[in-house]
């Protein structure tokens, strides 16, 4: 099983995940990762809210007003990313 988490990093939310085992955080051994990131890894210059996941937790939707997640985004308006869950 898989969690979404939303956390403040470098003055902007991101979305992480990490896996759970019976509602437990497993120890030494499964990070949490970062999704919201462009294609290369970049971080946002931009908050990442309004996160979903599928229910067969493949995929994670967000929504950012990045700049840095697609080159040449700067109409200032949020955009929905969806992201693989490896």
């Amino acid at each position: 099983m898989k969690k979404m988490i939303i956390c403040l990093y470098n003055n902007h939310f991101r979305v992480y995940y990490r896996r759970l085992r019976r509602g437990l955080y497993l120890s030494g051994g499964l990070p949490i990762e970062r999704i919201s990131k462009s294609g290369t890894g970049d971080q946002g210059d931009s908050d990442c809210l309004q996160s979903s996941m599928s229910g067969d937790v493949r995929y994670v939707a967000f929504e950012s007003r990045a700049t840095t997640f697609v080159s040449g985004d700067t109409n200032a308006v949020g955009d929905i990313y969806v992201a693989p869950n490896e």
